[in-house]
């Protein structure tokens, strides 16, 4: 069962750390960042209050710690991966960046997981992330006060998430070629020999 972590609005409960976050190491991923000591450890925030440190049972994804990898997750296993910082917001708006890490993303997720990356304030409202098509996911945006938690290394500064839900199969074009197959994640052809088999 996955846990929910958009809040429950008729909670009238008082602004506490409610603790005992258990998030299964097969439903959720932190992307654009270490498990190691080159990055911050992580804690898990509620109603503004930093609570428990992030767990060695969560995956890591990011570039700069090549142990902690994609290949490290299995297909359709996870049903959220947070962004830390993602470098996804640049000065041209390049999608090359953001295009990647939801190609990896939605070989990961489970249909209906979410892809979260907090909205810095100098980016909010930044029509870029809805006038583009990111094939296979819906988009939305989520107020911090909408979840039951975020995850950060202090109290942000941030109040507001773009949020990508897995929701349908990407849309593929017609046939490949003889000796290709159709990517999943990316929806290209690839060579039969460079396709990975799903178990």
């Amino acid at each position: 069962m996955s846990y929910i972590i958009e809040k429950d609005t008729m909670s009238k409960t008082k602004k506490q750390y409610k603790g005992n976050i258990k998030l299964k190491k097969s439903e959720f991923a932190i992307v654009c960042h270490c498990s190691n000591s080159k990055h911050p450890p992580l804690y898990y925030i509620q109603d503004g209050i930093i609570g428990d440190k992030i767990g060695d049972n969560i995956k890591y994804i990011d570039p700069l710690c090549p142990e902690d990898n994609w290949d490290n997750i299995t297909n359709n296993s996870l049903m959220y991966i947070w962004g830390i910082f993602c470098p996804i917001y640049t000065s041209h708006y390049d999608a090359k960046i953001i295009t990647k890490i939801l190609d990896n993303s939605f070989e990961k997720l489970k249909l209906n997981g979410r892809v979260l990356f907090p909205v810095l304030d100098e980016y909010k409202n930044n029509e870029y992330f809805t006038i583009n098509s990111f094939n296979g996911f819906i988009f939305s945006k989520l107020h911090i006060n909408q979840l039951s938690f975020i995850i950060d290394k202090k109290i942000p500064k941030y109040t507001e998430y773009y949020v990508f839900t897995k929701k349908f199969v990407k849309k593929l074009p017609k046939d490949c070629l003889d000796g290709k197959v159709r990517n999943p994640a990316t929806g290209r052809c690839i060579l039969v020999k460079n396709a990975k088999v799903n178990k």
